[in-house]
């Protein structure tokens, strides 16, 4: 009993100092997928139970037809110009919302 006190006594204060991580993941070229999802992609970030990600998107817009629209060109951010630019494998889309299942968070 006099060893099994100790240990938990660490493990408990090692529990109590860990603390969730919040990440950001941008939108960018090589942290998109557009059309589709692939269990051979990968990921684009890794976290831990309890971490939290805010995840930034961009429209599938032409970004021609945003300006036609009345977008200004200056009003469109530069991630979406290089997205668009650069990502070349695009699936087929139009396939309606996709969800993704989080625990809730209170």
């Amino acid at each position: 009993m006099s060893q099994i006190l100790p240990r938990l006594s660490i493990a408990v204060f090692a529990c109590l100092t860990l603390r969730a991580a919040d990440y950001d993941l941008t939108a960018s070229p090589s942290t998109i997928v557009w059309g589709y999802y692939s269990a051979q992609a990968k990921p684009a970030r890794t976290v831990h139970s309890g971490d939290s990600v805010r995840m930034h998107t961009v429209s599938t817009c032409p970004l021609e037809r945003m300006e036609q629209q009345g977008v200004p060109h200056d009003a469109i951010p530069h991630c979406d110009r290089d997205i668009h630019q650069q990502v070349t494998e695009k699936g087929p889309g139009g396939l309606g919302p996709h969800l993704m299942k989080v625990a809730p968070r209170f």
